[in-house]
Parts: structure tokens; sequence; C-alpha cells
């Protein structure tokens, strides 16, 4: 097949970061890395809202370190699971995803190219990051419950593109360095996606395993 071109509005809005991907960045995760810029349209799921709002000061994890508040952000649109945003001639549809943070959303969106249809996920993070607590979690009571039926969801999605919140997730940059050669379309990756989500789910559950073998201690790196 030929390559999808790259200049077309999926590539901007799940990989390259133009113009507006800091607004999806914002929805996906609600983390200081993902949140900033302005002259955009700020949309959150209702369960991130608050924390983009308090300038990260509600975050179960981080709200109490300074290095990683930022300035408050009214959100202009309050978004539930299966809400549609579209962006040019794009449609994205949001997935409540939540563990990594309680707002996590992971996009899907239709692309046709050559006559033919694509299922595009755009994955928020199925992270556990370095110090969560997914025992006894006075601040996220629900947090190893939310982790599964985050991973309940990700299996669910049909994909064959898979982009992500950080590029690492589906290998943005050999990925890109191969468009345009000769073979299939390097993003085309269903296989990458179904076996990203299950990499994830497997470290998930072996910390979870860990934490409740003993005292809650920081998770892998």
């Amino acid at each position: 097949m030929q390559p999808l071109d790259p200049g077309r509005e999926w590539l901007a809005a799940g990989i390259t970061g133009l113009q507006r991907q800091r607004e999806w960045d914002a929805v996906a995760t609600a983390e200081v890395d993902g949140i900033a810029g302005d002259e955009v349209e700020f949309v959150a799921l209702a369960d991130g809202t608050f924390v983009v709002e308090s300038g990260g000061k509600t975050d179960f994890q981080y709200g109490n370190t300074p290095a990683n508040l930022y300035p408050a952000t009214k959100v202009d649109r309050t978004l539930h699971a299966g809400d549609e945003v579209r962006l040019g001639d794009a449609v994205l549809v949001a997935h409540l995803t939540p563990g990594h943070t309680k707002g996590c959303t992971t996009w899907t969106m239709k692309l046709t190219d050559q006559g033919k249809s694509y299922n595009v996920v755009i994955v928020g993070s199925p992270n556990v990051n370095p110090g969560y607590r997914l025992v006894n979690n006075a601040q996220y009571p629900s947090i190893a419950d939310d982790y599964q039926r985050m991973f309940g969801v990700l299996k669910t999605l049909p994909c064959d593109i898979f982009l992500g919140a950080h590029g690492s997730y589906f290998g943005l940059e050999g990925k890109y360095a191969r468009m345009g050669k000769a073979g299939a379309n390097p993003f085309v990756d269903p296989d990458g996606y179904k076996k990203f989500v299950s990499d994830k789910e497997q470290e998930f559950r072996a910390e979870l395993a860990k934490q409740k073998s003993g005292p809650a201690k920081a998770a892998m790196d």
C-alpha cells in the first residue's frame, strides 16, 4: 500500500504536536507536561476537569509537588465517555481509561485512505508511575480497579493505526523514519497495539501483586 499522507490531520493530531497537540495531551493525561499553550479550546473528561482547573493541586500523586504544578486552566468543555470532539475534518471519540490519572482519556477516530477505512487509537497512558500506590491509596481508593477497567476498555478497541500521548508508546521515531519507504505503512500496526496493551497490563498486575504481598512500595520505573 502507499504510505498515508504524513500531512493528514490524523498525523498532526496524533504524532507531530502541531498547533493543537497540547490540547490533546491535556485531555489525555491532565499532567503538567500536557497543560500549556494558548489560543486553544481545552476539553477534558469530567474526572479530569478538577485537576486541570486546580493547576494540578488536586492531582492524587503530584498535587503537593510544586514543580509539577501549572497555571490553573479553565476547561471550556467537559466531556463524558463516548463524546465526540472535532478537529478539522477529524472526529475523535473520547474513552475514559482511568488509573494513570483519574481522567485519563484514550481517543479513537476513523480514517479513510484510498478507499480503505482504518481504526485509529490514541492511547492516554497505561503506565504505573514510580511511587504510585495501588493498594490502600487514600487519595485514590479505586486506583487498582480503574487500571483494570482501563485495560478492559483498551482491549475492546479495534486498532489499525496505533498512536499515543507519548511517542515512545508506539515507536514514533523508528516508524516515522520508515515513512515513504517500500513496504507497508509502519503506522498501521495492530499487532504492536495489542502487544503494548498486553505488556502494560502484565506490568500493572506484577506491581499490584507485589504491593498486595507487603507494604505498598514504589512502582517500577
